[in-house]
């Protein structure tokens, strides 16, 4: 009560200091305030985002101006960006964490080694696995380099070496906890076709077996029967985009060919929808460069055209499944006026996908951009940053936020988890998978929600995943036990989590 509250922009948001009111905050106009309560000389801070249903709004810089980087949730909900060309086109190895709420980043420790047009994959064990990409200038060497970042020291430290080495390539994680590495691009500018799975027990990378096209700037999706989908990708760094698909079975550790997309595609998303198919937008489909603003689905091993075409042919945008179940696809480089990449000058259009009725319009970004990421936050916001803004190759460290309309995807009414109890020792992981009843008593698998981990006894007990590479994976930090919840808008469902010493 002795407090003295500050807005460090009270354009945006003031604050009370009025006697029965002290702390209140009030919205003034869209952006991000830092917000200050005082005593004596000690004091506290913490920021605030006033945001608007469909809109995008600044929030804080990334300290330093990157693209094509990576960012990765971490467990405790913070997003760690690492790495990335700057505008010279030098590699970095810095590294800068935002917070929870995606309003302000600080400092993170260097990596072992650059890396850029690299790949960033959060382990069961909350560790980040940095794989590949170029260690020096763009348009250089790929390397075998790899590298583990420990969220609880704060540190980088060398992993074991890639077999190939390899950039523009897709991670992805598999339900047994090991990483599948493929494609990319090798040091003459070619396709690689070879993969290799990195176990995080050993350490070390293996060899499997080798997709029927060599690929870079592909795709890959891990489906819910734990396949993974392989699609499109540039053949050279020419580039020759393909429209070749193909399936990796890990229990076979080999690819096998599905039937291609309608269209070429390179530099193109694909997003697991909570029905369980694929959504792929965008994208490169050909060499002189010419992009596409088609999508199409993936359903049942067969590619099937939309008919929708978004607002601008984009290549190296965004695609993030929101939690209501539509996806936002933003930004991207939309001529061929430039060197590739990027492919020319970038856009600040977006486009929002809602399953069952198409394209729907939504606010534009404050910033044109592509080669960017985009991170769906735990509150529902996604953190937009970085990439580039012009055909030269400039790099930026703006970042936004944005808010959707809605939570919650329309007709749901129930959600349940499997298994609703689990036993494990500390140190284990286990898979939550949640499933949601919508009106009509129709049930689907769901790729969009937030899920949090709540102690019922013992502290600390567990952390549970919200990164799109491992969603509802739980770690058990100490003996308990923890209730794992997935929630979307209003509706959510709950199970047990016991660990054991």
């Amino acid at each position: 009560t002795t407090a003295t509250w500050a807005s460090s922009t009270a354009n945006v948001a003031t604050i009370s200091n009025t006697s029965g009111s002290q702390g209140l905050a009030a919205g003034v106009a869209l952006g991000v305030t830092t917000i200050t309560a005082a005593s004596g000389t000690v004091q506290g801070s913490t920021n605030l985002a006033i945001t608007g249903s469909g809109m995008f709004v600044n929030t804080g810089n990334m300290l330093v101006a990157r693209d094509p980087f990576t960012a990765t949730m971490l467990l405790d909900g913070t997003v760690l960006m690492a790495g990335g060309f700057d505008s010279t086109g030098a590699a970095l190895g810095s590294s800068e964490i935002y917070d929870s709420a995606g309003m302000a980043p600080t400092a993170g420790p260097s990596m072992v080694n650059p890396h850029a047009s690299h790949t960033a994959t959060l382990l069961n064990n909350g560790k980040v696995l940095i794989v590949g990409g170029f260690a020096t200038v763009a348009g250089s060497v790929p390397t075998t380099n790899a590298e583990l970042y420990d969220p609880v020291a704060k540190t980088f430290s060398a992993t074991g070496s890639l077999n190939t080495a390899r950039a523009q390539h897709t991670a992805t994680l598999l339900a047994d906890g090991t990483v599948l590495i493929a494609g990319g691009v090798d040091g003459n500018g070619n396709g690689i076709a070879g993969a290799e799975v990195y176990n995080p027990a050993s350490g070390q990378f293996t060899a499997v077996g080798s997709m029927a096209t060599a690929r870079l700037a592909h795709t890959a999706t891990l489906l819910y029967d734990g396949t993974v989908l392989i699609a499109g990708g540039a053949t050279n760094n020419y580039p020759t985009p393909t429209a070749t698909a193909e399936l990796y079975t890990p229990a076979a550790k080999s690819f096998s060919p599905v039937s291609s997309m309608t269209v070429a595609r390179a530099y193109h998303t694909a997003t697991l929808m909570n029905d369980g198919t694929v959504l792929l937008a965008g994208g490169l489909v050909n060499t002189v460069p010419i992009l596409t603003a088609t999508m199409e689905i993936y359903s049942g091993g067969n590619f099937i055209a939309t008919g929708n075409v978004m607002s601008n042919a984009r290549a190296a945008h965004t695609a993030t499944l929101l939690s209501n179940g539509t996806v936002l696809i933003a930004g991207g480089a939309i001529d061929n006026t430039g060197n590739f990449p990027p492919i020319g000058a970038p856009t600040n259009t977006v486009d929002l996908w809602e399953p069952g009725f198409g394209l729907a319009a939504t606010g534009s970004l404050n910033t044109a951009q592509s080669q960017h990421t985009a991170t769906l936050l735990t509150n529902g916001a996604v953190l937009i940053a970085g990439g580039t803004i012009d055909n030269a190759g400039t790099t930026t460290n703006t970042a936004e936020l944005y808010q959707p309309a809605s939570f919650t995807p329309a007709g749901l009414t129930a959600i349940t988890i499997s298994p609703a109890s689990s036993s494990l020792a500390v140190g284990m992981a286990q898979q939550f998978i949640a499933t949601g009843t919508y009106a009509g008593n129709f049930t689907q698998q769901l790729a969009s929600v937030t899920w949090t981990s709540a102690d019922v006894s013992g502290t600390g007990v567990a952390q549970v995943s919200n990164d799109s590479s491992s969603q509802g994976v739980a770690l058990g930090l100490s003996p308990g036990t923890a209730s794992i919840t997935a929630s979307l808008g209003l509706v959510s469902g709950s199970a047990t989590f016991n660990l054991s010493s």
